[in-house]
């Protein structure tokens, strides 16, 4: 009877279904017009889809726009398919977890003896990262490379930790998961996960990308050069493989989730074990965490500009997927603040914009605080808060564009243009002696800033000429 009414209660403060949607659509609409937001957005709750769009351009040269059913890279998420390709494997007896990986990879060094398939599933091999690694870096991905060209560039790297005592994300790890599956089903790996993973779960659009060759239904990835989009290069996928190299939709992954929870992969055995968070809260392909007291399991992924994340809260079966294919981690800072807003901890200052449009500044402050011990890693840019107030200014709300400039100001104490721009809406807002102390303040935090020099001109010239009259 606790566990029922704890249940309850944990699930009383999640807004309601009309309330989220409402939420989700004023959110896209702010992360369209201010950042840009190029992608797709699928959100559910106990089955039923709220919020299923496309926004922006899939190939932006060809004005083909993102929909729902526009296939984009997802990166890391990929990882998922890998584990359960690993875990049909062992259900099919052609392996166990437990298993070293020295019986799988061909010249594997003996150092390796002690990694089980079980450590480089949860990211406790010991092994060094790859794709960290300065041979890894610049235009290695960009080039076609062998499975045993990327092998070697960590195989003979000694162990960072001992097997099993220490989480480390790990690529290295899930690039020889792919190695085992194609060596124990005699299969390559896109094969095996077609006929096992996809087809079995209803994915008719989700694969492994080898070609760059343009597609009408797939998405091109675009990075933002002096303030224009430009093509992305692109990464070959058996550079990636089985660490991110698969390409799917929002409808597809939000088919996987399903599929995956409701037993029609794996069996509940398999699944458990999946979504067991071991060392950094990790299982198999899925981090396991709370997030405002809601237990989620989730991952993201970023590939050359596009990035992908997938969210699901365990006990309201809601599901958020986010994947965008222009730059700045747009999917995951999407799905990372419509899920934060459901669970009162957003994550990026678009996740918290109307209130910012419509509160005082030390409300404001306080309310940035408090997200900031929900989420540390909460994102409030300087710029960004400059661009809303720059927002409301042409939207001629002065009174709260200079609450936002106020904000900023609290904010960023020592910012020369956060006190140069709050100046000058006290200036508008002829409070001139607020105005004079910021633009000092200004000037002594950077004595060189031009548009302060001008503005404190500006501001003490009148008034003298006016005091000798």
């Amino acid at each position: 009877m606790l566990g029922i009414l704890a249940l309850m209660a944990m699930n009383s403060d999640i807004p309601s279904t009309e309330a989220i949607l409402s939420r989700s659509n004023r959110y896209m609409s702010d992360a369209v017009r201010f950042d840009h937001f190029s992608g797709s957005v699928l959100i559910s709750r106990k089955g039923r889809i709220l919020l299923n769009k496309g926004f922006g351009y899939a190939q932006a040269e060809r004005k083909i726009q993102n929909k729902s059913t526009t296939k984009f890279r997802i990166g890391s998420v990929s990882k998922q398919f890998t584990a359960a390709a690993i875990m049909r494997l062992q259900e099919q007896g052609k392996l166990k977890t437990s298993d070293s990986i020295t019986k799988f990879i061909k010249s594997a060094p003996s150092a390796w003896a002690g990694i089980t398939i079980k450590n480089l599933l949860n990211h406790t091999s010991g092994l060094i990262n790859y794709t960290s690694l300065k041979e890894a870096s610049g235009s290695f991905l960009e080039s076609p490379h062998s499975s045993e060209e990327v092998l070697a560039l960590f195989r003979d790297k000694p162990l960072e930790s001992t097997p099993g005592v220490a989480f480390n994300y790990n690529n290295s790890g899930y690039f020889l998961l792919g190695l085992v599956i194609e060596k124990c089903s005699g299969q390559s790996l896109g094969d095996y996960l077609t006929e096992n993973i996809f087809k079995p779960a209803g994915m008719l659009k989700t694969d492994l990308q080898e070609s760059p060759k343009s597609e009408p239904g797939r998405a091109v990835s675009y990075r933002m050069e002096n303030g224009i989009a430009k093509k992305a290069p692109f990464i070959h996928m058996n550079n990636l493989f089985a660490i991110g190299g698969a390409s799917s939709t929002t409808e597809d992954l939000w088919t996987w989730e399903k599929a995956l929870r409701a037993g029609k992969i794996l069996n509940k055995s398999s699944v458990a074990e999946i979504l067991r968070p071991g060392k950094g809260d990790y299982g198999f392909g899925w981090i396991i965490d709370t997030i405002g007291g809601h237990r989620r399991s989730y991952h993201d992924g970023g590939v050359n500009d596009f990035s992908t994340s997938l969210q699901h809260l365990t006990d309201e079966d809601i599901t958020v997927i986010a994947i965008s294919n222009r730059g700045d981690d747009g999917g995951i800072r999407v799905a990372y603040d419509l899920v934060g807003w459901i669970c009162g901890a957003p994550a990026t200052i678009r996740g918290i914009q109307p209130e910012l449009l419509s509160e005082s500044a030390e409300s404001s402050y306080k309310r940035i605080t408090a997200a900031r011990k929900r989420f540390p890693i909460f994102d409030i840019r300087e710029s960004k808060v400059k661009e809303l107030g720059n927002y409301l200014v042409i939207s001629r709300n002065k009174p709260q564009a200079l609450e936002l400039f106020k904000l900023n100001a609290m904010l960023y104490p020592e910012s020369s243009d956060a006190h140069y721009r709050l100046a000058l809406n006290y200036s508008w807002a002829n409070q001139t002696d607020l105005a004079r102390q910021h633009i000092q303040r200004s000037l002594r935090l950077d004595p060189k800033n031009s548009d302060a020099i001008t503005l404190s001109k500006r501001l003490s010239a009148p008034i003298n000429s006016a005091s000798r009259r």
